[in-house]
């Protein structure tokens, strides 16, 4: 019964840590999913991605990296990423990233849902429409 305690006590600690965790809102999560492919870190952006999503961690990876690095004439070099915050939609939310280079604007949006580990990004898709016009576009 003693060693019991303190195994019952441990459960429950790591059962809190992992609710808290599991817990993070939305704009938290694509904020964490952006930075994790910024930084092109594999593991955080995998523990970010649903086991079901339509878009794997490595071509996610493999667009947030070629922005990164792009440094041609036509594109010039990425100045800054703004991170909009999500919109519900449907049972979901939907959010979105504009990277911003110095000839080219590329966006994207991150679906998102809500399962049982808290939530997580389903999908992750550059869009052209709606996105602004790139910083070195002159009317």
């Amino acid at each position: 019964m003693r060693m019991m305690l303190p195994i019952l006590l441990l459960g429950l600690l790591l059962t809190s840590c992992s609710t808290q965790a599991s817990q993070q809102p939305p704009a938290e999560v694509h904020t964490a999913w952006i930075a994790a492919l910024r930084a092109n870190d594999r593991a955080a952006a995998q523990q970010l991605l649903a086991d079901d999503a339509a878009v794997t961690v490595d071509r996610a990876l493999e667009q947030a990296q070629y922005l990164e690095i792009l440094d041609v004439p036509q594109t010039g070099r990425l100045q800054a990423v703004d991170v909009a915050p999500p919109v519900v939609q449907g049972a979901g939310q939907v959010a979105t990233s504009i990277w911003r280079l110095e000839q080219l604007t590329s966006c994207f949006r991150a679906t998102l849902a809500e399962t049982p580990q808290g939530w997580k990004i389903t999908d992750w898709a550059e869009f052209q429409t709606d996105c602004p016009p790139a910083l070195g576009v002159r009317p």
